[in-house]
Formats: C-alpha cells, sequence, structure tokens
C-alpha cells in the first residue's frame, strides 16, 4: 500500500514538472490527474483486512472491507484444528500469504489467504502462533 502511495506521489511530481519543462498540454495534465484519481479510490475500495483467529479448537479467518459501512465480517474459512494439517506464513514478492492445508474426507484443500505487506516482525508473530497451534495437531 505504501509503495502504491509512494508511486501515486512520485507520479503527481513528475506530471506537475513536466507541466513546466515540457510544455504539456494543460488538458492532458488534467486527465492524467484524474486517471490517477480513479485509480486511487478503485484500489482503496477493493482493500480487504484479513483476520485470523485462534481459539483452543477452532481456526477462523474472516476478511472485510475496512471502508465499506457494513461492519459485518463474515468467516471465510472456520475450521476445527485437528482437520488441519499444516499452517504456515509464505513469503511473496511484495504480499506475504497465509497458507492452510486440511485434509477432508476426499482430498487435501490448500487455501491462500493474502495478508499485505508484513514486517519481519510480524510475520515472526504470526509463525510463534502458528507454531502454537501445531502442537495440536
Amino acid at each position: 500500500m505504501y509503495i502504491l502511495l509512494l508511486l501515486l506521489f512520485l507520479d503527481i511530481v513528475f506530471l506537475c514538472t513536466a507541466k513546466v519543462f515540457f510544455k504539456v498540454n494543460n488538458n492532458l495534465v488534467y486527465i492524467l490527474l484524474f486517471l490517477i484519481f480513479v485509480m486511487i479510490v478503485w484500489k482503496l475500495s477493493v482493500l480487504k483486512v484479513t483476520e485470523v483467529d485462534i481459539s483452543e479448537h477452532i481456526i477462523s479467518v474472516k476478511l472485510r472491507r475496512p471502508f465499506l459501512q457494513i461492519r459485518k465480517v463474515t468467516p471465510v474459512l472456520e475450521v476445527p484444528i485437528d482437520k488441519i494439517e499444516s499452517c504456515k506464513m509464505r513469503k511473496g514478492f511484495m504480499d506475504s500469504f497465509l497458507v492452510i492445508s486440511i485434509n477432508t474426507k476426499k482430498r487435501k484443500r490448500i487455501f491462500y489467504y493474502r495478508m499485505g505487506f508484513l514486517t519481519k516482525r510480524q510475520i515472526e508473530n504470526y509463525q510463534k502462533c502458528l507454531i502454537k497451534t501445531k502442537q495440536y495437531f
């Protein structure tokens, strides 16, 4: 999210300086600024917050959108701990992912949840919580 805002800021600075140095048409600058604004609003509208709740017997993963007026949070995944085969954090290029694999009667299912950009300390805290829950597996 911060990288997106940094790119936005650099783009606006470039557009303002391009207007002065390259004699760009005002209409073009306004159209580009409007498109950037639309992209920011769109990105904020699809923003999701992932909540992981680990209780004594159940792990539940909930997704919610912070900028919507509806504050109803519904669980996306709610599984007893004894059905979980593995639970780990994976680091992607920009985001971190929570990977939960579950044994069902038919097959093994794997769920990926984007956790966003997490610091090393936050990933370590998640790993500690997941290690504690692995004692129940």
